[in-house]
């Protein structure tokens, strides 16, 4: 029999005892970077929402400006002025008229309220803290005709707080001393007599 050789000289292993075959790795994950395109979409996001919030913010204020403007049109600020002014006269009109004093009516009053034997000289009217007040030098024909004086003043609700001051007998045996008194404010406001006027002459009228 004849001898049988190889022929093959492929190894079947590794020429380099210890090498072994390469083992496949997984590839890394760069963290840093998914943060930073985290962060540049959030960015993204919020300037696109603090944008659209601007532009709502201002079609909100130009709405706002169009009612003004269409409100203060509406109530015609140049008619507004004159009844403003008007009204103004009115005040000081109606404050002038509040202030204003009619002696006269006072003057009717105490006519018809002296006595004929009593003698009214150097009447004297003013005005302290809003209250009024007159004062006179008086001749009586005797202290009853004063007493009798006094008694018809604290009477008469006009004249309040009568007296009569610093009394001395003449020779002709008559009376002087002096009068004061205040007086009701109502008597002698011109506005009061005007009403009271013009009530007057509707009550005529109607009868």
């Amino acid at each position: 029999m004849e001898p049988q050789f190889q022929t093959s000289f492929i190894p079947k292993k590794p020429i380099i005892p210890g090498m072994a075959e390469p083992v496949a790795t997984g590839r890394s994950t760069n963290y840093f970077s998914v943060f930073a395109w985290i962060v540049l979409i959030a960015t993204v996001l919020a300037a696109g929402g603090l944008f659209a919030y601007q532009k709502i913010l201002t079609g909100q204020i130009n709405k706002a400006n169009a009612e003004i403007v269409s409100a203060r049109d509406s109530f015609q600020p140049d008619t507004i002025k004159e009844l403003v002014d008007v009204t103004g006269q009115i005040m000081s009109v109606q404050g002038l008229l509040n202030s204003h004093v009619a002696v006269s009516r006072l003057l009717e009053t105490l006519q018809s309220l002296i006595l004929k034997n009593a003698q009214f000289n150097n009447f004297q009217f003013s005005i302290t803290a809003g209250v009024p007040s007159i004062s006179m030098d008086v001749e009586a024909k005797s202290y009853n005709a004063l007493a009798e004086q006094y008694n018809i003043f604290s009477q008469n609700t006009v004249i309040q707080d009568p007296s009569f001051l610093n009394y001395t007998l003449l020779d002709n045996g008559d009376v002087s001393t002096k009068f004061t008194g205040t007086i009701d404010p109502s008597l002698i406001s011109y506005k009061d007599s005007i009403e009271s006027s013009a009530s007057a002459a509707a009550t005529t009228t109607n009868q």
